[in-house]
């Protein structure tokens, strides 16, 4: 059975690789529906859409692209950079995790190792016992 420091390791490091699947996806869906909103805006603005969007219509609690004019130079970046800032948060905390994960592991690893280098008594003095059939001349 392993050990609890291994176990937990695993645990650590599937946690902070599932917090880093959840940011990618996250950063990606978010720069999709940045696109999205921006083209549908274009679109209604230049008159390919016959509606045109109302900006009263949206909720800025639930969508937060409310209100934002993007003819403005910075209001793509300040919209970008939120969910890089989210994106990189995310990563983070996820190498983090796996980080200590990887160390718990380890640190496991190399006890079992530095508990099996010392022996109380030297291999030279160990006594040895043949196995298997014996020949003339094996002692």
């Amino acid at each position: 059975m392993a050990s609890p420091f291994k176990i937990i390791g695993y645990g650590l490091q599937i946690a902070g690789m599932a917090i880093m699947f959840f940011a990618f996806i996250n950063l990606v869906t978010g720069i999709q529906h940045t696109v999205g909103s921006v083209t549908q805006m274009m679109s209604a603005e230049s008159g390919v859409l016959k509606t045109h969007q109302n900006s009263t219509a949206c909720d800025p609690e639930t969508d937060e692209l409310c209100g934002v004019d993007f003819t403005d130079e910075q209001a793509m970046q300040q919209v970008m950079s939120k969910r890089v800032n989210d994106f990189i948060t995310y990563l983070g905390l996820g190498l983090a995790l796996m980080f200590v994960g990887l160390m718990l592991r380890a640190g496991e690893e190399i006890g079992g190792f530095i508990t099996g280098l010392k022996s109380k008594e030297p291999a030279r003095d160990r006594l040895r016992i043949p196995v298997g059939k014996l020949r003339w001349g094996d002692f």
